[in-house]
């Protein structure tokens, strides 16, 4: 059975790749890959095969390992911080990055671009959610304290306007002269 390389683009015998221990490793790697990136992945490795020769399994097997350990790691050290990155920020990275393949510099030497482009992922997504905290926070969605110091969560709207209108309601009585559980004189 012939297949070919995700990444290099060879093509070769199924049983000569798993014959290979460092094409097992390979796939092995890929395997330990979510399910959502594990295809993004193989083909940002292809982003490092030289114009003229194909990657060695070696050098996939390193390349996979290296950036499920990142994956692994659930963050990446960039510009002296750790910046947390979860699944969808690695899937949204190297999306990014192999759409930009005609613009880059091939091969790719490091990750350095990936990570790179995962900060300003993260950065993007750290600064939408300050930024809903703070929309919240000026509607007063926040929680607030009661009466006794204590945190309470937002009442419901609808208990808030129930309120708002039996007030209105006992204003209206009041205006009108009516006071709340007498009788009226039956003209309403």
């Amino acid at each position: 059975m012939q297949i070919t390389c995700p990444c290099c683009h060879a093509k070769y015998a199924l049983e000569a790749a798993l014959s290979d221990a460092d094409a097992r490793r390979a796939v092995i790697m890929a395997g330990r890959l979510p399910g959502s990136v594990g295809e993004l992945v193989l083909q940002y490795v292809g982003l490092f095969r030289p114009a003229q020769s194909a990657l060695s399994w070696r050098r996939v097997a390193r390349l996979t390992g290296e950036v499920l350990e990142l994956i692994e790691a659930g963050a990446v050290r960039r510009k002296g911080r750790d910046w947390p990155a979860g699944i969808s920020d690695f899937r949204m990275a190297l999306e990014t990055v192999l759409s930009q393949r005609q613009s880059l510099t091939l091969p790719l030497k490091s990750h350095g671009y990936l990570e790179e482009v995962l900060v300003g992922v993260v950065n993007k997504r750290e600064g939408q959610a300050e930024q809903a905290a703070e929309v919240r926070r000026q509607r007063g969605d926040h929680r607030r304290a009661d009466r006794d110091g204590e945190e309470r969560a937002p009442r419901p709207v609808r208990d808030v306007a129930k309120e708002i209108e039996a007030r209105r309601r006992d204003e209206w009585d009041r205006e009108l002269g009516i006071v709340p559980g007498e009788a009226t004189d039956g003209g309403g």
